[in-house]
């Protein structure tokens, strides 16, 4: 009858060991990995930045009642009024939680 060898594969692990140039090399490739990732968020803020200037606003100070929704038809009655909201809560990342009488709202100019 034939007999079985089990031979363990655990007996023959080698830890990895890094070389100077490894370390190195890793090294380099964390940095070139953050300064994309940072180069890219740079860029992200700097072309919402780019966006918010090329638009020409105005002032408006909210009135007793209002709401995003009444100012947009005021200030844009042919337009529609969905799209002008979104603009005003871009302007104004506060008033997303609602505005109140006496509040100074950024808004695009007519």
């Amino acid at each position: 009858m034939a007999s079985i060898t089990i031979v363990s594969a655990a007996s023959d692990y080698q830890p990895v060991r890094l070389t100077r140039r490894g370390r190195l090399v890793l090294t380099l490739l964390g940095s070139l990995v953050a300064a994309t990732v940072a180069s890219v968020a740079i860029s992200a803020v700097t072309a919402s930045d780019a966006v918010a200037s090329d638009v020409a606003t105005a002032e408006y100070t909210v009135k007793p009642g209002d709401s995003l929704w009444s100012i947009a038809r005021e200030i844009a009655p042919g337009a529609d009024p969905r799209d002008l909201v979104v603009e005003l809560t871009r302007l104004n990342p506060a008033s997303e939680a609602g505005v109140f009488a006496g509040q100074v709202l950024i808004v695009p100019a007519p």
